[in-house]
């Protein structure tokens, strides 16, 4: 550059002080340096550096062209347009993209045949250059002008070689979001310039040399700015803005100056006219360039409304509404906008009336890895169809798109987990998403997934509701049925208990029989421990069963222990958690026969379970009935009985009467006996005359209930004829009464 500067005045000579007007250029160049100082990415640094070289160019061209009446303003600018013209070149093929499955494979490629071209061109027309400045007497045989005329020729072409570029680029590149945009914002000014460069130069309104070295440097500049530009919606819009501008004011502009020029008379009237013109469509361009210029996003408007239904604080109407608003991206019947759960793998669609269908689908799993690589994870069908030539794992992905007539789908995430998938409809559209669209569905993709997340929260809250429900209605019903069963048991129970109280109840007309039996149900009512004296030959059980129908616990288990049996000298056994007498017997009775037969150590053990018991719920207590033969003073001082077991069973005693106590008792117990003989033997009743009832009544029966059992016994078994029992019968049996006998029946 400060090389150039010196050429420069030296070659107009200008005075020293013409250094400071290069000032600015030196400033605007430092200012593009810095700019492209960053080192990331790494993947634009050929197009920074190619920034740098065209920006350098420029300045260097622009002081040519202000010097363009001598040989050396011309060369410069022929150098300087060179540069700038070949950067602007290897810019448009380094145009900044959206990482993604395209950019990655490096489908796209820049085009070498316009730079050759170029660079060519240049050779020549700077050769001329040079040639003008240093070896005048060569070109002696051609034009004065013909160096100037070959780097205009040779600059116009550049910057029509630069906007074919950029279409060719354009077209390549269709698929990358982000370089679209840029490539199109290119275009859109390069075909400005150019227009307006052709135009003002057939007009021959300013020297064509001058105009389209600016309009090559313009070129290039723009497409180095394009290509690092870090906001391609921003350089769309200028770029429209400034379209409709050249279209509106530039160009009638330079008709009007091309009037005021030929036409003296109207030219100040031209100038006004050109000057009102240019204020006016810079005014209304900004406003102009949203209705005549058509839209490049035809589908924000439906993302945008998606968006805004997406909002609904109801998660399920919200993705209702949001699939329903993106139903006018296609008027096929059989296109609709999807919603995609991946678990449980489901389809959502909504229909013209509004109404959601849920069905389940088969999804494939890669469509979350390749969307990770994609711009707001939005995957569509022409990267797909672009990559499936190399990449053929895309193929079945490309193919699960065009079985649901689906443009792109957007993967839905919740906290870095893939949980569900947008999906657009194939439409009638045919051009490929922009940026700008791929934005507005990862913003509604993410406004999606907050309300698919709360709704797969309320669907696993309902799921665990109805599971929960079922799991009750389960437990009820087998609760119920359990219910059933265990009252069927208890009733079983207690009528077997029944059965066996009602031995004790056969008989109840003596005043010692009533009083015990009255005496056994009040303490069972009450829940005592009880102590039950029985004499030999009496059997206790009937009258335990009288005492544990009496208790609140009559539905539970009487479960009854005999101090005889070996195994239950075993402490072990008392001291399972399942087995133990003292846990099968939990919330009913425990009878414990002859206790003083069992080993102290096990006695023990008892009377510390039952203290222990006490403080327990009352559903896991048992009743404690204890038959013996003796008080358990008595056997405490005989030794058999251990102290603290008779301490922990208390004072409550009961005697049951003997059989001689029980003479009102005597006849119907006999006569309830024969029955029962009679009916198993002969199959009918027997009765007993009052003489032999009269000969038993006399007796003083010490071995009670057993010894008058085993008598009937045999005298039903040797009865030979008839239905009643005699005294001869009695006697044939071997029977004598212990007391003279004495006449308590009175016969006619």
């Amino acid at each position: 550059m400060a090389y150039a500067s010196m050429v420069l005045v030296r070659a107009t000579g200008a005075p020293p002080i013409a250094y400071a007007a290069l000032v600015p250029a030196f400033a605007a160049l430092a200012a593009v340096f810095r700019a492209t100082a960053q080192t990331e990415p790494p993947s634009l640094s050929r197009a920074r550096t190619a920034t740098r070289v065209a920006a350098t160019g420029a300045v260097v061209a622009l002081g040519g062209s202000f010097a363009w009446h001598v040989a050396e303003g011309r060369l410069l600018a022929s150098f300087g347009c060179a540069a700038a013209t070949l950067a602007g070149l290897v810019a448009l093929g380094r145009v900044r993209s959206e990482e993604g499955l395209v950019a990655r494979l490096g489908i796209t490629s820049e085009s070498s045949a316009a730079k050759a071209i170029a660079a060519l061109g240049w050779l020549g027309s700077s050769a001329l250059a040079f040639a003008d400045v240093f070896t005048p007497e060569k070109l002696a045989g051609l034009p004065n002008d013909v160096a100037a005329l070959a780097v205009s020729a040779t600059a116009l072409g550049s910057a029509g070689a630069t906007l074919a570029t950029g279409l060719i680029e354009l077209r390549r590149r269709r698929l990358e979001l982000g370089a679209v945009d840029r490539l199109r914002a290119f275009v859109t000014l390069a075909s400005a310039f150019v227009a307006i460069a052709v135009l003002a130069g057939a007009l021959r309104l300013v020297p064509l040399a001058p105009l389209f070295v600016s309009a090559a440097l313009a070129t290039s500049l723009v497409a180095n700015a394009v290509s690092v530009t870090r906001s391609p919606e921003t350089v769309g819009r200028l770029a429209t803005q400034l379209a409709v501008l050249g279209m509106l004011a530039v160009l009638p502009a330079i008709v009007l100056a091309a009037v005021a020029k030929h036409t003296t008379q109207y030219a100040a009237l031209a100038v006004f006219a050109a000057a009102s013109l240019a204020a006016l469509g810079g005014m209304v361009a900004p406003a102009l360039a949203r209705v005549l210029l058509p839209r490049t996003e035809p589908w924000t408007l439906a993302f945008e409304a998606a968006a805004k239904a997406a909002l609904h604080p109801d998660p399920e109407p919200a993705l209702e509404r949001a699939l329903f608003e993106l139903r006018g991206l296609s008027t096929r019947k059989l296109e609709a906008p999807s919603l995609f759960r991946f678990d449980p793998p489901t389809m959502t669609t909504v229909d013209l009336a509004g109404y959601a269908r849920t069905e389940e689908v088969t999804i494939p799993e890669s469509f979350a890895e390749i969307a990770d690589g994609e711009a707001e994870r939005v995957v569509t069908r022409e990267t797909l169809e672009a990559a499936s030539v190399r990449r053929p794992d895309v193929r079945s992905l490309l193919a699960w798109l065009d079985d649901r007539k689906l443009r792109a789908v957007a993967v839905i995430r919740e906290d870095d987990i893939a949980v569900g998938m947008l999906g657009l409809p194939r439409g009638e559209r045919r051009t490929p998403l922009t940026l700008a669209e791929v934005r507005a569905v990862g913003h509604l993709a993410r406004l999606l997934g907050a309300q698919l997340a709360a709704s797969a929260k309320l669907a696993r809250s309902r799921l665990r509701e109805q599971s929960a429900t079922e799991r009750a209605t389960s437990a009820e019903r087998s609760r119920g049925v359990l219910s059933d069963d265990l009252a069927t048991e208890r009733r079983r129970g207690e009528a077997v208990c029944r059965i066996l109280a009602s031995r004790a109840r056969t008989a109840m007309y003596s005043p010692a029989a009533r009083l015990a039996i009255d005496s056994l149900e009040s303490h069972g009512r009450q829940g005592n421990t009880l102590t039950v004296i029985a004499p030999p030959g009496v059997d206790p059980l009937p009258f335990i069963a009288v005492f544990h129908l009496a208790s609140e616990r009559k539905s539970s288990a009487l479960y009854v222990v005999d101090g005889r049996n070996q195994e239950l000298a075993n402490l072990e056994l008392w001291r399972s958690p399942t087995d133990s007498p003292l846990v099968e017997a939990q919330g009913g009775t425990l009878a414990l026969v002859d206790p003083h037969l069992l080993p102290r150590l096990v006695q023990a053990y008892i009377a510390a379970a039952f203290e222990e018991s006490r403080t327990a719920e009352r559903a896991k207590r048992a009743t404690l009935a204890i038959v013996v033969p003796r008080t358990l003073d008595a056997l405490a001082a005989r030794g058999v009985i251990d102290e603290r077991f008779a301490d922990a069973i208390g004072d409550r005693a009961l005697a049951l009467p003997p059989l001689a106590a029980r003479a009102e008792d005597l006849r119907a117990l006999v006569l309830d006996r024969l029955t029962k003989l009679g009916l198993d033997r002969f199959g009918r009743p027997i009765g007993m005359e009052p003489a032999a009832l009269a000969m038993l009544a006399e007796h003083d029966w010490p071995g009670n209930d057993v010894e008058l059992d085993a008598l009937l016994v045999r005298v039903a078994t040797m009865l030979e004829d008839g239905d009643v029992v005699k005294k001869r019968d009695l006697v044939r049996a071997g029977w004598t009464a212990t007391r003279e006998p004495r006449t308590l029946l009175r016969h006619d």
